[in-house]
């Protein structure tokens, strides 16, 4: 009997810490899409691939290969082609067309920016600022996230990598996902715990 009011609590205890934990990560590569020169706006043909291989959609952004990248030197910046070194203050946005319950980003900066997650009903989840010239990698997350937006008062807010929760299939389900786990009330954590209790003094008893 005690042994199993171990076991019991045991399991209770991972059920409860395993909620909120990060399911399978997915990093698409920018590269992939094969583009002339060194900056590319981001057209339908390019969003189609997009959405059928990494499940996202780009808005407002274009592609660059660029040195200053201290990452892989290739990803999408907020803005157009034709005024990515002026200030357009223009915000990019990235679609998950599966959602997803996090988003890691490897960003780089030539100017101040901010990063926001926000949810599929426009509720802003969560955020981060840079500021000036910078680079680094940083995660957002705060619910079940549906886009992202890319913001610079000045030339280049960059998304050189993206990781987030993609289960390989455009459907508009992300599988990896999985249903919010009930909250147990506080009586009934206390219920629990008194009967859990009870059957370990009780096997202490009888032995």
């Amino acid at each position: 009997m005690r042994s199993l009011a171990i076991r019991t609590c045991l399991a209770v205890g991972v059920a409860i810490t395993s909620v909120g934990s990060y399911a399978a990560t997915y990093s698409p590569n920018f590269s992939d899409y094969q583009f002339a020169g060194d900056v590319f706006e981001i057209d339908s043909a390019a969003n189609a691939f997009f959405r059928q291989n990494y499940g996202i959609e780009l808005d407002r952004m274009y592609l660059y290969r660029d040195e200053r990248d201290p990452f892989d030197g290739i990803g999408a910046a907020n803005g157009f082609e034709e005024d990515q070194d002026l200030p357009s203050g223009v915000t990019g946005r990235i679609t998950f067309a599966d959602k997803t319950d996090f988003v890691k980003i490897d960003f780089a900066t030539l100017d101040s920016a901010e990063y926001r997650a926000y949810s599929d009903s426009g509720m802003l989840l969560d955020s981060f600022s840079v500021e000036g010239m910078d680079s680094g990698t940083r995660t957002l997350d705060g619910g079940i996230i549906s886009y992202i937006t890319v913001t610079a008062l000045f030339g280049q807010a960059a998304v050189s990598g993206l990781t987030y929760n993609y289960d390989g299939l455009t459907d508009g389900v992300n599988t990896d996902i999985p249903p919010p786990a009930p909250v147990p009330l506080p009586g009934t954590l206390l219920l629990l715990t008194g009967t859990l209790l009870a059957g370990w003094s009780a096997g202490r008893v009888k032995r």
